[in-house]
């Protein structure tokens, strides 16, 4: 079950945080090639900076179970595009986290996998 939880460092709209979780989605599951059905997501607003400055900036968590060895790249693109084109948050300020756990790390409808 691969997740991408999305830190958006700006107010936007519901109906646009909801868009950027449906398109994270797809990317996963395109990219990692698990069914859509599997595939996570979360859009949270917070506040965020670089530098040393507060600013709008972004930070994917992007978990699953296997999968993401050598995709890692694809990710990144094709998430920054995503960013970029909904949010005009350039991808010099969006941050990526790729974490593989095994599966009885990870907990669903009552079990681990």
């Amino acid at each position: 079950m691969p997740i991408a939880i999305i830190y958006l460092g700006q107010k936007e709209s519901d109906e646009l945080k909801g868009e950027l979780a449906k398109e994270a989605m797809k990317i996963l599951s395109e990219v990692i090639g698990k069914p859509i059905k599997y595939c996570s997501s979360q859009v949270l607003e917070s506040v965020g900076g670089f530098g040393g400055n507060v600013e709008p900036s972004v930070f994917i968590d992007i978990k699953s179970i296997g999968g993401l060895k050598g995709k890692q790249k694809d990710l990144a693109d094709k998430f920054c595009t995503l960013i970029e084109n909904k949010t005009k948050i350039p991808g010099d300020k969006v941050y990526m986290n790729f974490t593989e756990f095994t599966g009885d790390n990870w907990g669903f409808n009552h079990k681990t996998f």
